[in-house]
């Protein structure tokens, strides 16, 4: 194992949701300035860093279940989070929610 899975803090879910949505309001600004400027460029690049610092933050501490522990699978979680996070992080946070709630 590494140090990383060994690292077992936690964010709480209200710190998660509020990633996510400052991740989105940063977005929409990105949008808004490329079209000012011209140039789109500018909101692809922060689409992914976005998506990069939601995985780096969030999916790192999570645990995963050992059936699904395996290079496969996490890194199709990763990849999908990465090039599809604010589909992908709404789905989670409603299931974490879900599963806090419940």
């Amino acid at each position: 194992m590494s140090d990383d899975q060994n690292n077992t803090t936690t964010i709480p879910l209200l710190s998660w949701a509020g990633l996510y949505a400052g991740g989105i309001v940063v977005f929409f600004l990105s949008i808004s300035i490329a079209n000012v400027l011209n140039a789109p460029i500018i909101s692809i690049a922060v689409y992914f860093a976005i998506g990069f610092t939601l995985n780096r933050i969030i999916l790192r501490r999570l645990s995963w279940h050992p059936l699904y522990n395996t290079i496969s699978g996490v890194s199709k979680a990763k990849l999908g989070s990465f090039f599809l996070w604010p589909i992908s992080y709404l789905i989670l946070l409603f299931h974490l929610t879900v599963n806090k709630i419940l």
